[in-house]
């Protein structure tokens, strides 16, 4: 998906708004963090939705993501604004493709592809109702739809972390919403690479090394209201030279919510370029990798 030109040309999308980032939307590191980002990403395809007339009023079907995929190209700062774009892309019986963009300073800060549909009683429903809403926006390109990730039934998670699920995490349509998800995703990576980090050792900062994030690849799984404990589950899913992809599940009391692929790169924190995984990193990695395997 990033390599395809046209993503990172604002003119290629139809629809288009400016948004400035908050100062709560920096991190440590004093970059707009990575799910603030996916929530510019989040704005602009509601407010793409409004304009349509469809997947607003909270009386009928609401218009939410299925999976989503977004890559990370260059760091997004504070406080400037961004423009961010929307087109439509297909609309079928699997659903609304929609491509976004963030911009800023004129250059291409992150690429996203959605992959939405109808959702009623928390699964999602045939899009019949608005297709004909949508159809007159749509402006195909080629390219293929959001990665769609391979179930993990019987797979074991060496990783396994409880959390609470509070009532700042519900939407406006009283279910976890897509920006809380994603926060809890971030955290389960965060729970796993600290851990390895704290066993090898390394100081990453005196190291010089940094961690970023360059794609993520959700499937959303049900929609519903959560509350009290849940747990965020993480496995290791390939260990290469520089890069790592982490799977994280967030799921309630009543099953999966959803599940991701996190794409990680360690990388030299003054020229942002990737380096290899430190060895004493890759071999805590690689041991609960082990571990895994021997559970399938």
């Amino acid at each position: 998906m990033k390599d395809h030109h046209w993503r990172r040309q604002l003119e290629s999308y139809d629809f288009q708004c400016t948004i400035e980032p908050r100062y709560a939307d920096m991190d440590a590191e004093r970059h707009i963090n990575n799910v603030a980002v996916q929530a510019l990403h989040a704005e602009a395809l509601t407010r793409f939705q409004m304009q349509a007339g469809g997947g607003w009023n909270a009386d009928g079907a609401l218009l939410h993501p299925l999976q989503s995929e977004v890559h990370f190209l260059k760091v997004t700062h504070y406080p400037e604004p961004v423009q961010c774009g929307v087109r439509l892309l297909s609309v079928d019986e699997n659903g609304f493709r929609l491509a976004s963009a963030v911009f800023q300073g004129g250059a291409c800060t992150s690429i996203q592809e959605t992959l939405s549909l109808p959702w009623q009683h928390d699964k999602p429903a045939p899009p019949d109702a608005m297709a004909g809403l949508f159809a007159p926006l749509l402006r195909p390109a080629a390219g293929a739809a959001p990665e769609a990730l391979e179930p993990d039934d019987g797979i074991r998670y060496p990783y396994r972390y409880r959390t609470t699920f509070r009532f700042g995490d519900l939407d406006a349509d009283r279910c976890v919403s897509t920006l809380a998800i994603a926060r809890f995703i971030e955290q389960g990576r965060v729970h796993v690479l600290h851990q390895a980090v704290e066993a090898s050792g390394i100081d990453m900062r005196s190291a010089g090394l940094g961690l970023l994030v360059a794609k993520i690849a959700i499937r959303f799984l049900a929609r519903r209201e959560a509350v009290g404990d849940g747990w965020l589950r993480a496995r290791v899913v390939k260990l290469g030279n520089a890069s790592m992809v982490l799977r994280i599940t967030v799921s309630d009391q009543h099953g999966d919510l959803a599940q991701a692929d996190n794409v990680m790169l360690f990388a030299d924190r003054a020229t942002t370029r990737p380096v290899l995984v430190p060895a004493a990193v890759r071999a805590s990695l690689a041991a609960s990798q082990a571990t895994d395997d021997e559970g399938k």
